[in-house]
């Protein structure tokens, strides 16, 4: 098989840039008030370590290693997204660089999904599918690729979506608009499914 070419770094602002002012706020999307403060001094980027004698904060607030990696974390726009949570953790991040919790459109951007795609009406049970998920992009690039290996498709061709991934200059929405409208729907419920909508990307 032919090496592919190297994809391009996406960081968060390019995932997510945009969905900032589109409205959709979320009852909970404001950390508690005992450490609001504290998150609003945080550096993009940082956590809670910026409040430890490590890093010179006189005098420190907690110690180093003293607390999960993800407490009081804040999204650096200009880096890629750290490992999203299946579940929202009042202190625990990511958080948006603008010191709230993602609202649940941003997490389904962050995790390559399209806006188009179905999400339960139940924050957390959206959240949790999210978080546990398989970014479809991921899948797509992998069942292609296998699929290469097996001599089921050429290898010198590739579905849209990962064509465009990996051009510098293609935006979210334009890789996003070149998946399929695939979604499996339930037999027995009628519902719509996410199971076979990352494979189906590669198809």
């Amino acid at each position: 098989l032919e090496r592919w070419p190297s994809w391009p770094t996406r960081n968060s602002r390019w995932a997510i840039g945009d969905l900032q002012d589109s409205g959709g706020s979320e009852p909970d999307e404001h950390p508690g008030l005992k450490y609001r403060a504290l998150l609003n001094l945080v550096p993009p980027g940082s956590n809670y370590l910026h409040f430890t004698d490590r890093r010179g904060w006189v005098p420190p607030i907690f110690t180093y290693r003293g607390r999960y990696w993800s407490f009081l974390l804040k999204l650096d726009p200009d880096q890629p997204a750290p490992t999203l949570p299946a579940q929202r953790l009042t202190y625990n991040g990511p958080f948006h660089w603008t010191n709230r919790h993602l609202r649940l459109r941003e997490i389904a951007r962050l995790q390559s999904f399209p806006d188009w795609y179905p999400l339960s009406s139940d924050l957390a049970t959206a959240r949790r599918h999210l978080g546990n998920a398989v970014p479809p992009l991921l899948a797509a690039a992998v069942v292609w690729r296998v699929r290469q290996a097996l001599g089921d498709v050429s290898a010198h061709s590739w579905p849209e979506a990962l064509e465009l991934a990996v051009i510098p200059g293609s935006t979210f929405q334009e890789i996003a608009a070149a998946y399929p409208h695939l979604i499996a729907t339930s037999a027995n419920t009628g519902s719509q499914s996410p199971i076979r909508f990352g494979a189906a990307a590669a198809v």
